[in-house]
């Protein structure tokens, strides 16, 4: 998690960042991507969720617990999301990855 003087920053670059597509209308944006997203980095999972569960409770929204735990809250066309993924998550997608370069589909037409 970054100190107040590295969110401070991030927080003025957001807005300068706002300010310049204010500025410059030509510039095109896609209205429904305006998005701040943080992934929780924790190898404790009960940590990891411990951490979505106090943003939801700031941000007022309910955990999503699926094969991730999220949080997220629109501000009307824009939205926060935090996410934590678990540790057996994170297995399963090691072990899908290890056939990665190994297996080849059909050429089309075969």
């Amino acid at each position: 998690m970054p100190d107040n003087d590295e969110r401070a920053r991030c927080i003025a670059d957001l807005r300068l960042l706002l300010d310049f597509l204010e500025a410059h209308p030509d510039i095109p944006i896609d209205k429904l991507s305006a998005r701040v997203e943080h992934c929780v980095l924790d190898a404790d999972d009960a940590a990891g969720i411990a951490a979505v569960e106090a943003a939801a409770r700031d941000l007022g929204v309910t955990v999503n617990q699926k094969s991730h735990v999220t949080a997220e809250k629109s501000f009307g066309s824009a939205a926060y999301r935090i996410f934590y993924v678990p540790n057996e998550q994170i297995r399963r997608h090691a072990a899908l990855s290890s056939y990665y370069g190994q297996v080849e589909p059909d050429t089309e037409g075969a």
